[in-house]
């Protein structure tokens, strides 16, 4: 495998993030990191939090996007990064892209506050958010099995919503 320095390490994820155009999770981004280059767990997250710092990628809800200053550096040093890289890394976003993006859609994370928990879950496309939605739940097991839920049954629980706002309820329905 190909020994990366930090400034090539750094030019992966900004490549990765132009390409995509779009916001991606961690867990995603990781994903096509390790499958495309030599670069390991620790290394990736050492690098994100790099980029962050530098404010050429910014984060939410634990999704990663780049930021209009990294794009300009991506369009100005990208042909530095090896031919082979940029290569696997095209080839397994043309491969993955739906699922890459799909998962990184679905958003379902928790946070302590006070006693209780806050359940945040959203929807989102690229055109902009399809559902957020936050909850107050009393323990971090309920928290955490919402969240699992939401994440195993998104479709179905966005047509429920939909359906019980848009339908006209009967009395004594």
């Amino acid at each position: 495998m190909i020994q990366l320095d930090e400034s090539e390490k750094r030019l992966i994820i900004l490549y990765i993030l132009n390409q995509l155009n779009t916001t991606i999770s961690e867990e995603n981004l990781s994903k096509i990191i390790i499958n495309c280059t030599s670069l390991n767990w620790i290394e990736i997250q050492f690098t994100i939090k790099s980029l962050l710092k530098d404010k050429l990628i910014f984060s939410q809800n634990n999704k990663y996007e780049i930021t209009p200053q990294g794009k300009q550096i991506i369009s100005n040093l990208s042909n530095d990064l090896l031919y082979s890289i940029r290569a696997n890394i095209n080839n397994y976003i043309e491969l993955n892209y739906n699922s890459l993006i799909s998962d990184s859609q679905i958003i379902a994370n928790f946070k302590q506050k006070n006693s209780d928990y806050e359940v945040y879950l959203g929807i989102e496309e690229i055109e902009g958010k399809l559902l957020d939605l936050v909850l107050s739940v009393p323990s971090r097991e309920l928290a955490e099995l919402i969240c699992q839920n939401f994440k195993e049954n998104t479709p179905e629980i966005y047509h429920q919503i939909v359906d019980i706002l848009i339908n006209k309820r009967k009395a004594g329905d």
